[in-house]
């Protein structure tokens, strides 16, 4: 229902920062509707998202590649995946990035070291892919960045060679307030 309701939207895809962050968002949906070309043609719009160097720009090249290789451009993705490290080196110069998008790097580039062949990729950098999976504060996915393809799911339905199906389980918050901590509250 939500990828319906943001599908009606498309007047609003612009140049405007807050409003390409829409686009994203159908990027998202298209990916997650296996419609890999057009997520590749709305995150070609995006160019507005692209300045921001520490967030959106490196989820829009890590969606981008994701995109390829589903699309089975191999040639494109060692490009991309290029680009996406010397990039995070680059800015990690100037800005704090967390460590997920730099593992994430890194197991892109073991990918293309493995000829994109999943499984050796996992079985050969199993410590990157326990990383990204881990609940630990450094790594772990966060709900509050532009990753909404969860990419260890992602990698992990390459590697067994299913279907996408996030688990957003294990980061899910216990909201249920008991009353005595209301009380310690107020």
């Amino acid at each position: 229902k939500v990828i319906k309701e943001v599908n009606k939207y498309e007047y609003l895809i612009s140049n405007n920062y807050h409003t390409t962050q829409l686009g994203y968002l159908k990027a998202i949906n298209s990916f997650a509707l296996k419609e890999f070309k057009k997520t590749l043609d709305l995150l070609n719009t995006l160019k507005e998202l692209e300045k921001d160097k520490e967030g959106w720009n490196i989820w829009v090249q890590v969606l981008r590649i994701q995109a390829y290789i589903e699309l089975e451009r191999f040639t494109e993705v060692e490009f991309l995946i290029e680009n996406l490290r010397k990039y995070l080196i680059r800015i990690q110069k100037k800005y704090t990035i967390s460590q997920r998008p730099l593992l994430i790097s890194k197991l892109l580039v073991a990918l293309k070291g493995c000829n994109f062949d999943f499984k050796l990729t996992a079985k050969k950098k199993p410590d990157l892919l326990e990383k990204l999976t881990s609940l630990n504060e450094d790594y772990r996915w966060d709900g509050r960045t532009p990753e909404m393809i969860l990419f260890h799911d992602w990698f992990d339905a390459k590697v067994n060679q299913a279907a996408y199906q996030p688990n957003f389980e294990p980061y899910r918050v216990d909201l249920e307030v008991d009353e005595q901590e209301l009380e310690m509250i107020n």
